[in-house]
């Protein structure tokens, strides 16, 4: 049992039900349908925050199972021919529409003698991978959930701007641009 991931739970759910009894008083004033529909639409955000807390408490508990992150990092040696680069620090984008900071193992690839000044260049710009975030189907440093939203929403058409405005109405905001590159 992860006794820090049972803390953190309670710490995002204490900070969600301080918000919610916080914003309850003028609820019981709602009279018109405008005042409902900014209640929910207000309640979705906070919902949102809610789901990325939970999330980002669960991946912190998937980061201290060293035998777990041991073994992406082992099966990502064998298979990619990566090796460890330390830890690094990430954000991850949840179906919250928010972000979640973590720090996890980055694994490269061997520089070449030849290619050892091009290697520095392109670790500059990220070439290497996330091999627990790999793992978990984290790919574009966005959960697989908000992947399949993203996908969905885009295939459900007739545009992004369309798919980006079923976001907006959820309160999550993603422009055109990052939903395409997802």
């Amino acid at each position: 049992m992860d006794v820090h991931l049972h803390t953190q739970i309670n710490d995002v759910i204490e900070a969600f039900r301080a918000e919610v009894h916080q914003q309850a008083p003028c609820w019981s004033t709602i009279r018109t349908p405008s005042a409902l529909f900014d209640f929910e639409q207000d309640l979705q955000a906070v919902l949102n925050r809610l789901q990325t807390g939970l999330v980002g408490a669960v991946l912190e508990a998937i980061h201290r199972d060293r035998d777990f992150v041991t073994a992406c990092q082992n099966q990502a040696r064998r298979q990619r021919g990566v090796h460890n680069d330390g830890w690094g620090e990430v954000w991850v984008h949840t179906l919250g529409g928010h972000h979640v900071h973590l720090k996890t193992p980055y694994a490269t690839h061997p520089p070449d003698k030849d290619q050892e000044r091009l290697q520095k260049k392109r670790h500059q710009h990220g070439t290497g991978l996330y091999p627990v975030l790999r793992r978990l189907g984290i790919v574009g440093r966005t959960t697989p959930r908000m992947l399949a939203d993203v996908n969905r929403h885009l295939a459900d058409g007739p545009s992004g701007a369309e798919a980006a405005e079923r976001f907006a109405s959820r309160e999550i905001r993603l422009t055109q641009k990052p939903m395409w590159g997802l």
